[in-house]
């Protein structure tokens, strides 16, 4: 592609890889807020960012995954006429059919737990607009996100590194000053966050953090922001890395010790599940608390995106530059 460079030291541009999820795009008969609700619009003005503020800027292209749950064929040829890059659509399944074998014997508790924050109680429909707290749906893409987005899924095979944005509730403000991809390789990063949020703090996850600390190495650094001192042992405070902008070493996620974390915190429906209706681990929640165990011989891996053009988090209604 005219005026790509590739990045040096890691080959073709197939090594990297922008990552975007684009929501449901029916709110139902309750949305008012029109076409700016569409994925079409909040998605594409950011690509279009992306592609002004950071690709012809550093005069690189990255390929874009896209995750979607239901993009129609207009929607996606939108989105794609927005950047210069390839754009690779991929399907994600959200809802109650995508639940796995082990987390059925759950349903009920799931069903109680979040039918709340949909319509009619219906998880088959997206979480109902002024909803509390998270839905099904939500809950799920943060299962996926911790889970099978980083260690197994199909569409990021063979890039080294992704660089995940929150397209619908970030803006790019000015121009990129490096490339992101450049400098994780300068930093030997493994794992990069912009900033980090509280989020309401669960219990499920406790008794799985008490083990983990008593059987793994870690380091305290990374782990100390993520949880307070009771009485006995640490617990999670709902501290968490946000999703505005995070970038991973895909490599450092696919270790027998992640996997090992993840499938332990999914087995306890901790991604769904918590000790009150409106609390479930999220997925920055659960990076918070797993990479000081996936970085703990290299804590200096895990390093900041402070400094990224970006402001977050926006109302999804807020005009675009």
């Amino acid at each position: 592609m005219p005026g790509y460079r590739p990045l040096r030291g890691l080959g073709e541009q197939s090594c990297c890889a922008i990552v975007v999820h684009t929501p449901a795009s029916n709110c139902g008969i309750d949305c008012t807020k029109g076409h700016r609700h569409t994925p079409d619009y909040n998605v594409g003005h950011f690509l279009k960012q992306l592609q002004v503020q950071f690709f012809d800027v550093q005069k690189r292209q990255y390929p874009i995954v896209m995750f979607h749950e239901d993009l129609l064929t207009t929607q996606k040829r939108i989105l794609k006429a927005k950047t210069l890059s390839p754009v690779m659509f991929f399907k994600i399944n959200l809802n109650p059919m995508a639940l796995p074998m082990h987390l059925r014997p759950k349903f009920a508790a799931i069903v109680n737990a979040t039918k709340e924050a949909h319509r009619n109680g219906d998880l088959f429909r997206t979480e109902k607009v002024g909803a509390t707290f998270r839905g099904f749906q939500q809950r799920m893409l943060s299962r996926f996100y911790a889970g099978e987005m980083l260690m197994e899924h199909k569409s990021l095979r063979g890039y080294k590194y992704i660089l995940k944005f929150d397209a619908t509730d970030v803006r790019i403000t000015s121009p990129f000053s490096y490339d992101p991809y450049e400098r994780a390789q300068m930093l030997k990063s493994i794992y990069s966050y912009h900033t980090t949020t509280v989020e309401p703090a669960t219990t499920i996850i406790n008794p799985i953090l008490f083990i983990w600390l008593e059987n793994m190495k870690f380091t305290g650094k990374l782990i100390k922001p993520f949880v307070n001192k009771d009485s006995s042992s640490f617990v999670c405070n709902g501290r968490a890395y946000s999703r505005s902008v995070e970038l991973f070493k895909l490599s450092s996620f696919k270790t027998s010790i992640y996997k090992s974390m993840f499938e332990t915190a999914d087995q306890a429906g901790a991604f769904l599940l918590s000790e009150t209706f409106d609390k479930s681990l999220t997925d920055g929640q659960f990076l918070g608390i797993a990479i000081p165990f996936v970085a703990s011989s290299s804590p200096e891996a895990v390093t900041e995106l402070s400094d990224f053009p970006i402001q977050y988090p926006v109302d999804m209604d807020e005009s675009y530059i």
